[in-house]
């Protein structure tokens, strides 16, 4: 740890958290095909080659670990991850996790993607690559599942609103 007391040490997005997401695409476009596994990793690679205003995030940020205590409130279960503001809403997208119908409504994606970007003041572009990028990298973690398919689908969603809307 004496490196965390080095001013000239900067923290960085960790691509190892990537790599299932990184392998998935080789093996889809080794097989000649062109995924969003693919589109997603490249996304994710451009975010972590030109990542600006680094911060530690919560990394797991959703709708279950946000709760009102006699604190005020709380956000629990911290994952600990270094990287850009916008990528710690990117599972936003994705939650509640029941309600696929909210996930999928381009609408609410949209509003989303405007209320997060006023508020963390991020481009709200960039804001959907990472929400897209998140789910395809949630897809590959999850692979040969129903989560599998719930984050592609979801994914899709949400680059079709960044493709029509941004």
């Amino acid at each position: 740890m004496p490196h965390l007391r080095n001013p000239a040490f900067c923290p960085s997005p960790d691509p190892d958290r990537f790599a299932a997401l990184f392998q998935r695409a080789r093996d889809d476009q080794n097989a000649g095909c062109q995924t969003d596994y693919v589109h997603a990793a490249i996304i994710a690679d451009q975010m972590m080659s030109n990542a600006s205003e680094l911060r530690g995030l919560h990394g797991d940020l959703h709708h279950e670990n946000i709760m009102f205590s006699s604190r005020g409130w709380l956000v629990i279960d911290p994952v600990g991850l270094v990287g850009e503001v916008g990528f710690g809403a990117a599972n936003m997208f994705y939650d509640p996790a029941d309600r696929d119908d909210l996930c999928l409504d381009p609408r609410r994606i949209a509003q989303m993607a405007d209320a997060f970007s006023r508020a963390l003041d991020v481009d709200p572009r960039r804001l959907l690559d990472q929400a897209y990028a998140y789910g395809c990298l949630s897809a590959a973690w999850n692979a040969d599942g129903e989560e599998e398919q719930r984050d592609l689908a979801i994914a899709a969603a949400i680059k079709q609103v960044r493709q029509t809307s941004y």
